[in-house]
């Protein structure tokens, strides 16, 4: 529809017409153009009819899109199915397995073997069942902990490896001609039995210390005066390298650890037992630890509360102090040579060695035996070495009026007779 002005302007020829208008609720009205002007009624009922059959129409419009949207979305799925379906035949071989009837097939790809269909339910032949279980394990711990804390003394007990460390040490231990003790290493046969070849690891370990060496020459030499002085002293000795058999052997390395604030040892080599054979098992692991043979810490400072004096000495060299039988020596080999121009030297260590698991155990059970063995003819010495020794160094406290020094100097007798020498005594 346009207006008499626009019509003008586009300068069309005029038609008189005779028509009918039709409006809402079936409202109808003749005209004639510009001879007669109808007259409409507006009605809100037909209103809202004519609004509710406008949403309907929309709604159905709106359905017709979501249903055009569907169809176009279906059609791009089957063409990307249609793709892969493709894609899938490309990579499928000709091997195919089929397990059992009503049960999975095996299929080749060129990515490998792949599995596919149905998989039967197997019939639950065992009842389901549920259980609750209640431990209290810990609490019990926790309760006897509470009332070992006001207990004066308690006696150790020893686990299984412990107990038979101790069966080891009594049945196996003896004296050489000197007086000193030898002992046997507590090892754990079905470990000893998976060791491995340790030679290569110990050799390439040296030839890094040669290095060190090559760039600090005072370290190098220090480091020769203490293997030097470790033969000098018998306490290690040169073999032909080979392996006797029936006897298990071990290559320890070794490296060099500086302290320079000590007063006496500047430099100490370390022995690494802890070092992994081929078959991933060490000195270490195939060596009992043993249990702890001295008192605890915290005894031992509560000791010097009790009386008016208190002396302390160190054991030089300590675990040098205590052989080795000769069929474990061959469980602490290393290598060395004093110039990279010499060939390398396999020794043997002859005594118990810093660095093995057990090493803190023998030499301290040793000082205990020797208070045991000497304990009728001097009791006061076997008193100061079972409440006195810790780790390396002997701690004991005493009174002045009741015989300290016969204590030291039979306390000193019995350890020098087996070569424990006492240094840095003090009072």
């Amino acid at each position: 529809m346009v207006t008499v002005e626009e019509f003008r302007e586009l300068k069309k020829q005029k038609k008189q017409l005779v028509g009918i208008i039709n409006g809402i609720a079936h409202f109808s009205q003749a005209f004639e153009k510009g001879k007669h002007e109808p007259q409409i009624d507006v009605r809100l009922e037909a209103i809202e009819e004519a609004v509710k059959k406008f949403y309907s129409v929309r709604q159905k419009l709106k359905s017709s899109t979501k249903s055009r949207k569907l169809k176009e979305t279906r059609r791009r799925t089957l063409e990307r199915n249609e793709k892969c379906r493709g894609f899938y035949f490309d990579i499928l071989l000709t091997g195919r397995r089929k397990l059992f009837e009503c049960g999975p097939t095996l299929q080749e790809t060129v990515f490998g073997w792949v599995v596919s269909g149905r998989v039967p339910k197997a019939p639950s032949i065992v009842p389901a069942a549920t259980s609750y279980v209640s431990s209290t394990a810990d609490l019990q711990e926790m309760i006897s902990r509470f009332w070992e804390l006001d207990a004066c003394h308690v006696n150790r007990t020893h686990s299984v490896e412990e107990a038979a460390c101790e069966e080891v040490f009594t049945r196996t231990t003896v004296r050489d001609q000197e007086g000193r003790f030898v002992v046997t290493l507590p090892k754990k046969d079905h470990m000893l039995e998976r060791l491995g070849e340790s030679r290569s690891i110990a050799m390439k370990r040296f030839i890094g210390l040669e290095k060190r060496f090559s760039g600090n020459k005072q370290l190098k030499e220090a480091y020769k005066e203490f293997i030097h002085e470790y033969i000098l002293m018998g306490h290690m000795k040169e073999v032909d390298g080979e392996q006797v058999v029936g006897n298990p052997v071990y290559y320890m390395p070794h490296h060099a650890v500086l302290r320079p604030e000590s007063t006496t040892t500047k430099l100490r080599v370390v022995f690494d037992a802890s070092c992994k054979t081929s078959s991933g098992i060490s000195l270490n692991d195939a060596l009992m630890v043993g249990p702890v043979v001295q008192n605890d810490l915290i005894s031992t400072i509560l000791r010097f509360r009790l009386n008016r004096i208190a002396v302390t000495a160190d054991v030089a060299k300590m675990y040098r102090m205590v052989r080795v039988q000769e069929e474990d020596q061959g469980l602490q080999r290393i290598l060395w040579r004093d110039t990279p121009e010499e060939p390398v030297k396999t020794f043997e260590l002859l005594t118990v060695t810093y660095g093995t698991a057990s090493a803190s155990y023998l030499a301290t059970r040793c000082v205990k035996k020797l208070g045991e063995d000497n304990s009728l003819t001097h009791p006061r010495g076997l008193l100061c070495r079972r409440h006195a020794v810790r780790c390396k160094h002997g701690k004991r406290s005493s009174k002045a009026d009741d015989g300290s020094d016969s204590v030291d100097r039979h306390g000193r007798f019995h350890l020098e007779k087996v070569e424990f020498e006492l240094s840095k005594a003090t009072c």
